[in-house]
C-alpha cells in the first residue's frame, strides 16, 4: 500500500536559536504538516553544557521558541518532536525542558499529552561492557577505561530512531527527547508512517540543520515525505533549494558526506539522486540504509579538570615581539619554579594563546610568524580556583615585568585591557567518553526509557488569527533571490579565486572537517585534475601527518572536496583556540590552482588587456609597434594592466597601497610613475609568492612615489667610504654629430672605448674631440650598422617617427613582460621555500650572470625579498665600479670563466641546484657556452630562466647589444624629451636610466610571476623582458605637455634624500646608499650582505 505523502515542518536548525514567525505560521497554512520537528542539541559548544547541566540558550530563549509550535499543536492537532532537548539531552534537561513547557501550557490553557525519553546510562553497564572488550572508541580517541567511567561528571547515550518509535506508539502530541543521533526525531517520525529507512535517514540529516540547505542560508523547511522520495522547500520567500545546495549538506560537520554512521546502521549515498521540481523545490532519493551486524550507540560523558582563570593583554614593542617565545618560556620556567605541581599534569597548566602568531591556529598555523603587535591570553587550570587565580597573577605580572635582551622599555612590557587583571572562567571540563558501546538485542529500546505526562484540562479554546491574508499573500508573491554564479578566472589563480565554499568545521569533539565546493562541474574537475588537494598539501598546510588525516576525498553530487583530520586538542577543553572549527580554513584559500586547460600556458603572459587603445590581440598581431595610448593611467593602473597580463590573481590588487604623488624627477616621461608602478609589481609578485608557500591572504605592500622614484637613481646617490658615487661615463663616450645627424657612443667598459676608436679610424690614445671629428665623416645609420656588426654599441638619434617605421620598432610587443612555460614539471615551489619565512622569498636559489643596471637590478631585488643570489662574473671581464658597488647588494660574488670546461662545469653543477638563472648579456652568448634556457631547464627539477636584453627577443636587432642610453637615442625619447624641454638641444637624457631600472624591476616581477605559476602548473619557464619593450611600455604612458614635467628640482646628491639612506659597513668601507622602497608587511625587504670586492665568495651553494 502506497505512503500517502504527508509534511514535517522545521522551524529552525536548533531550539532557542529563533525563527520568522510569518513564516512558520505561513508554512503551518499552507503545507499543513503532520508534525513540527526540531534538534536541540550539539556538543559544538564543548563539554561545558553536560558539565554544568548548562543547556544550550537561555530560558526565555526556549519559551519564545517553543510558544508557537505548542500554539499550532494545540490548534492544529500537529505532533512536535524534539531532540537532545536543551543542548546535551541529559536526564537534567529533558526534566528542564518538560517543565518549560509545562509553564507554557498553563499559561495559555493548553492540555497535552507528553512523551519524555531518558538518555541517561548506567555507568555500571558501560563498565561491565568495557570488561567485555564492548565499547570502541568513536574517532581518534583513546580506549574507554572504567577510570575514566568514575570520573565521569555525567554521562548520557546517544538514541536511535526505535525510542521516538516506541513514543510513537501511544500517540503523544510532544515528544522530548534525551541525547539522540540528530536525525532519529525525524526518521523515527517518517519511519512510523512506512517511510523507507534509507530516505527517512536522508531527510533527516538534512532537516535537522532547518534552513541551511537553501539559497541564500535559511532557517525554516518544509519537508514532503513519500515512501521512495522526499521534496525539500524553504519557506523564506526569497530562498531556494538547489540540487547542488541539497547534495553539498551532508558535507557539513561530517567526517565524509557518502558515507553517515548512526545508530544501528550507515546511510550510504551513493545512489542518491537530486532533482529540482520548482524553482524553490528540489526532490530527493536514492540513499539506503544499511544495517549493522551489531547495533552501537554512542556515549557522550565529560570529566572535570579543575578551574580556570584567564589574562589579557597586549604587545607592541617589537624588540620584544622578536624574541616572544623565548620570552615566554622564561616565565614558564620561572613560574614552574614558583609552582612545582604546574605543567605535571592536564588538571595543573598554564597556557599562552599569542594572538597575531598562532592564536587561532596553534600547532596547526602554518606561518606562526608576529606580527606588529601581538596579543597574549593566559590561560591557567588548576585544582581549585584560588590557585588557579594565584598561578595566573604570577605569570601576568612576570610578562609585566621581566627583562629581555635589548630591552629599551623599562616600565613594562604588558598593556593590559581589563582590570582587574585576572578574570576566573569557572570550572572546566573535558570530553572523556565519546566511544561507542555495542548493545544487545532491544537495548536500543530499553535503555531509553520512555514516561508519558498529561498536562491540562480540556478546555476548548479558539484559535487566534495567527498569520493575517495580506501577509500569506505577499509571501506568495515575493520573488525568490536570483541565484549568483561566482565568475570564475580562467587564468592560474588562487582558490578563494575560484570555489564558491571554503569552510572548516568539527566533525565531532576529536575530527576537523574542511569543505571547498564549486559553482559549476568545470571548475570542480579543474581543480581535481589538478592533484593539489593531496595528503602532501594537507601535511604541508596544516603540519599534520599522515595519521592524522582520517578522510580526503572529492564528492561530485555537491561538487566539492572534503578533508577531516584530527583535532589536535579536544574540542571545548583546556588549551581550546577554536571551539566551532570555524576558522581553520584560511590555509586552503590561496592555494594556487593552475589555469584552465583551455587557457594553456602558452598563452599566459604578454598579452595586453581591454581598456586600452589597440589592446585587441587581432590588432597586436597586425601592428605591434601601434602604440596603446596609457595617458590616463595612474600608477595602480599599470600595476593591474601588467597583474592582469600575467594571469595572476585579481584579489592580490586589494593589498597594494601606493602612495605620494608628483613629477618625481624632471622630465617629460612619466618615470615617478613607473619607478613607483614598476616596484610594486616586483614587491607585490613577492609578496603574492610569500602568500602561496605560507597559506595566507597576500600580505600589505606600500610603495611611497618620491622613495620609488629616487630609487631609480641609486647607482649616482651612494656615498662609499666617505666619498660620493663616481661618474660611470668613459672619457669619449656621449652624443656625437656625424654628417647627417648624431649618434650616441658609449664606453663605459673599455672594451667598448676600444672598440668605438678603432671603428672611426682613431688611435687608442685619442680624445673625446679626435672622436668627433672622425663621426663627422660617418651617415648615423651607417655607423650604428657598422658597430652593431663589429658587436659595438652606437645608436644613431632618431626621431619617433623614424624610429616607428624601422622592423627592429615593429618586432616590439606592446606587453613588457614575457612569461611562458618552457618544460612540463609537477607543481609546487621550489623546496627550500617552506612556510614561516621572514622574508617573502628566502631560501630561494638564485645564479645571475649579468652586468651593468637592468640584469643585476632583478638579483639585488630578489635579493632585498630574501634570496639566495650568486652573482657570476668573470675575471677577464672588466670591473665597474659605479654600478658594482650598489648592485652587488644583497649578492654573494663568486667568478668563472665559461672558456674553460673546469669552469663550465662548475656553472652547470649551480645550475643543476638554482630556482633561478638570470642573464643580461648579449642575446646567444651564453647560451652558446651551453647555457640557454632549454640546456639550463634540463639540468633541474623545474627552473626559471630570466633573460634581459636591449631589443627583446624577435626581429633583426635581437642579437644586438644595447644599454638605457643607446635605446633612448635610438628609440626617439632624447629627441621627444629635447622638444618637450624647449631650448633647442638635438638631445636630451632622461635624469635617471629609467628603462634601466623599470626593466630590472619587470624581470624580478616576471621571475615571480614565473614562479607563483610553477606552484600551480609546475616545470620550468622563461621570462624575457627588454630595455626597448620597457621603453615601449613608458612612451606609452604618455608625456606631460610642454615643460610641464621638468618644474621639480632634479636629486643629484645624497644630502637631499637623508630620509631614504641606510648606512652599513661594506668590503670597500661605510656604504651610505638608498634603501629599497618596497614596504611588505611582516617580510620587510632589505640586504643582509654588502657589496665586497668580485669574486669574494666560493661557486657554492649555502
Amino acid at each position: 500500500m502506497a505512503v500517502p505523502d504527508f509534511n514535517i515542518l522545521t522551524p529552525n536548525a536548533m531550539l532557542g536559536y529563533g525563527y520568522r514567525l510569518e513564516h512558520f505560521w505561513y508554512g503551518m497554512n499552507k503545507y499543513k504538516p503532520a508534525a513540527i520537528i526540531v534538534d536541540s542539541g550539539s556538543t559544538d559548544g564543548g563539554p561545558y553544557k553536560l558539565g554544568l547541566n548548562k543547556m544550550t540558550c537561555g530560558r526565555e530563549s526556549y519559551i519564545r521558541d517553543l510558544t508557537p509550535m505548542l500554539q499550532a499543536v494545540y490548534f492544529r492537532k500537529v505532533k512536535l518532536l524534539i531532540g537532545s532537548v536543551g543542548g546535551d539531552g541529559s536526564t537534567k534537561h529533558v526534566k528542564e525542558m518538560l517543565d518549560i513547557v509545562l509553564e507554557i501550557a498553563l499559561e495559555h490553557g493548553f492540555d497535552f499529552k507528553i512523551a519524555t525519553i531518558d538518555a541517561g546510562i548506567s555507568r555500571n553497564l558501560i563498565k561491565s561492557r568495557i570488561k567485555e572488550s564492548q565499547v570502541s572508541p568513536c574517532g581518534p580517541v583513546e580506549p574507554l577505561t572504567i577510570e575514566a567511567v568514575d570520573l565521569a561528571v555525567d554521562v548520557v547515550a546517544q538514541m536511535g530512531a526505535e525510542p521516538y518509535l516506541e513514543a510513537l506508539k501511544s500517540d503523544p502530541d510532544i515528544v522530548l527527547g534525551g541525547r539522540s543521533y540528530d536525525p532519529a526525531p525525524y526518521a523515527a517520525f517518517c519511519l512510523s508512517k512506512g517511510v523507507s529507512t534509507g530516505v527517512a535517514w536522508h531527510m533527516g540529516k538534512i532537516m535537522e540543520c532547518g534552513g541551511i540547505c537553501a539559497i541564500p542560508k535559511g532557517r525554516s523547511m518544509i519537508a514532503t515525505m513519500r515512501e521512495d522520495s522526499f521534496d525539500l522547500t524553504p519557506l523564506s520567500p526569497l530562498e531556494r533549494c538547489t540540487p547542488l545546495s541539497v547534495a553539498s549538506h551532508t558535507l557539513y560537520e561530517k567526517t565524509r558526506p557518502d558515507r553517515l554512521p548512526g545508530p544501528g546502521g550507515i546511510l550510504t549515498l551513493d545512489d542518491a539522486q537530486y532533482v529540482q521540481l520548482t524553482e524553490k523545490t528540489v526532490r530527493v532519493s536514492g540513499a539506503v540504509f544499511e544495517e549493522s551486524s551489531t547495533y552501537q550507540i554512542k556515549l557522550e560523558g565529560v570529566q572535570h579538570l579543575g578551574y580556570r582563570t584567564i589574562f589579557i593583554g597586549g604587545i607592541r614593542d617589537p624588540i620584544l615581539i622578536n624574541q616572544i617565545d623565548n620570552f615566554l618560556a622564561e616565565i614558564r620556567e620561572y613560574t614552574q619554579g614558583l609552582f612545582p605541581s604546574l605543567d605535571k599534569s592536564e588538571d595543573c597548566r598554564l597556557i599562552y594563546h599569542i594572538y597575531g602568531k598562532d592564536g587561532v591556529m596553534g600547532p596547526l598555523e602554518p606561518t606562526p610568524t608576529p606580527g606588529h603587535e601581538i596579543g597574549i591570553l593566559g590561560e591557567v587550570v588548576a585544582p581549585t580556583q584560588d590557585l588557579s587565580y594565584t598561578i595566573a597573577n604570577n605569570a601576568r605580572a612576570s610578562i609585566l615585568h621581566w627583562p629581555y635582551k635589548g630591552q629599551l622599555a623599562t616600565t613594562g612590557n604588558f598593556a593590559s585591557p581589563l582590570s582587574p587583571h585576572e578574570q576566573a572562567a569557572g570550572p572546566v571540563f573535558k570530553f572523556s567518553l565519546y566511544h561507542l558501546v555495542n548493545l544487545v538485542p532491544g537495548e536500543q529500546v530499553s535503555l531509553f526509557p520512555v514516561s508519558f505526562h498529561n498536562i491540562g484540562t480540556k478546555t476548548p479554546l479558539s484559535e487566534p488569527i495567527f498569520l493575517s491574508n495580506e501577509v500569506f499573500s505577499t509571501i506568495e508573491k515575493t520573488t525568490l533571490t536570483a541565484l549568483v554564479h561566482k565568475v570564475v578566472p580562467q587564468q592560474c589563480a588562487r582558490m578563494q579565486d575560484i570555489s564558491k565554499i571554503v569552510r572548516s568545521k568539527n566533525s565531532g569533539p576529536f575530527e576537523m572537517t574542511f569543505d571547498i565546493m564549486f559553482d559549476d562541474t568545470e571548475t570542480y574537475e579543474r581543480v581535481k585534475s589538478a592533484e593539489l588537494l593531496t595528503n602532501a598539501t594537507i601535511k604541508k598546510l596544516y603540519r599534520v601527518k599522515d595519521s592524522d588525516i582520517i578522510a580526503n576525498m572529492y564528492f561530485k553530487p555537491a561538487l566539492a572536496w572534503k578533508c577531516t583530520i584530527k583535532r589536535p586538542y579536544a574540542q571545548g577543553s583546556v588549551g581550546e583556540l577554536d571551539t566551532l572549527g570555524t576558522q581553520q580554513h584560511a590555509p586552503l584559500l590561496n592555494i594556487v590552482v593552475p589555469a584552465a586547460k583551455s587557457h594553456s600556458a602558452s598563452g599566459i603572459a604578454g598579452q595586453a588587456v581591454p581598456n586600452e587603445t589597440n589592446s585587441n590581440h587581432a590588432a597586436q598581431a597586425k601592428s605591434l609597434s601601434a602604440i596603446p595610448d596609457r595617458s590616463q593611467f595612474r600608477p595602480f593602473d599599470s600595476v593591474s594592466h601588467i597583474w592582469s597580463g600575467l594571469d595572476l590573481p585579481k584579489s592580490a590588487l586589494e593589498s597594494l597601497n601606493l602612495t605620494g604623488s608628483g613629477l618625481g624627477l624632471p622630465s617629460s616621461f612619466k618615470i615617478a610613475h613607473i619607478a613607483q608602478s614598476s616596484i610594486a609589481l616586483s614587491a607585490l609578485t613577492a609578496a603574492l609568492v610569500h602568500s602561496v608557500r605560507n597559506s595566507f591572504e597576500v600580505p600589505r605592500v606600500t610603495v611611497p612615489l618620491q622613495h620609488a622614484v629616487t630609487e631609480f637613481k641609486s647607482e649616482r646617490l651612494y656615498v662609499l667610504d666617505g666619498k660620493p658615487a663616481p661618474s660611470p661615463w668613459g672619457p669619449i663616450g656621449g652624443l656625437h654629430k656625424t654628417s647627417d645627424g648624431y649618434v650616441r657612443v658609449h664606453d663605459s667598459f673599455p672594451n667598448h672605448q676600444q672598440g668605438a676608436l678603432a671603428l672611426l679610424g682613431c688611435e687608442q690614445n685619442a680624445t673625446r674631440e679626435d672622436l668627433a671629428v672622425a663621426a663627422t665623416k660617418w651617415a648615423s645609420i651607417d655607423l650604428e650598422r657598422e658597430a652593431f656588426s663589429s658587436k659595438l654599441v652606437i645608436s644613431a638619434l632618431r626621431s619617433y617617427a623614424q624610429w616607428d617605421v624601422l622592423p627592429a620598432a615593429r618586432a616590439i610587443p606592446n606587453f613588457p613582460i614575457s612569461v611562458r612555460q618552457i618544460h612540463p614539471g609537477p607543481p609546487g615551489l621550489p623546496k627550500r621555500l617552506r612556510s614561516g619565512n621572514d622574508r617573502a622569498l628566502r631560501g630561494l636559489r638564485v645564479l645571475e650572470l649579468s652586468r651593468v643596471i637592468a640584469a643585476p637590478l632583478a638579483g639585488k631585488t630578489l635579493a632585498a625579498h630574501g634570496a639566495d643570489v650568486l652573482w657570476v662574473t668573470a675575471p677577464h671581464l672588466p670591473d665597474l665600479p659605479t654600478m658594482d658597488r650598489d648592485f652587488a647588494r644583497g649578492k654573494r660574488t663568486t667568478q668563472l670563466d665559461l672558456r674553460s670546461e673546469s669552469d663550465r662545469s662548475t656553472l652547470r653543477e649551480l645550475a643543476k641546484e638554482t630556482d633561478v638563472f638570470i642573464q643580461g648579456y648579449r642575446p646567444g652568448s651564453v647560451a652558446a657556452r651551453g647555457f640557454g634556457p632549454s640546456e639550463v631547464a634540463a639540468l633541474g627539477q623545474g627552473v626559471v630562466y630570466a633573460n634581459m636584453s636591449a631589443y627583446g627577443t624577435e626581429g633583426p636587432w635581437s642579437g644586438n647589444r644595447g644599454f638605457d642610453s643607446l635605446v633612448q637615442t635610438c628609440s626617439g625619447m632624447n629627441v621627444s624629451e629635447a622638444e618637450h624641454y624647449g631650448e633647442g638641444e638635438p638631445a636630451r637624457p632622461t635624469p635617471c636610466q629609467a628603462l634601466d631600472h623599470a626593466a630590472g624591476y619587470f624581470l624580478a616581477a616576471g621571475i615571480n610571476a614565473a614562479l607563483y605559476k610553477k606552484a600551480a602548473i609546475g616545470g620550468s619557464w622563461e621570462v624575457n623582458v627588454s630595455l626597448a619593450g620597457t621603453m615601449k611600455y613608458l612612451r606609452s604612458l604618455g608625456q606631460f605637455p610642454g615643460k610641464e614635467g621638468f618644474a621639480v628640482k632634479d636629486i643629484t646628491v645624497s644630502e637631499q634624500i637623508p630620509e631614504y639612506l641606510e648606512t652599513q659597513m661594506s668590503g670597500f668601507g661605510e656604504l651610505k646608499a638608498v634603501r629599497h622602497s618596497a614596504q611588505v608587511e611582516r617580510a620587510m625587504p632589505g640586504w643582509d650582505i654588502m657589496p665586497k670586492p668580485l669574486g669574494s665568495d666560493k661557486a657554492e651553494w649555502i
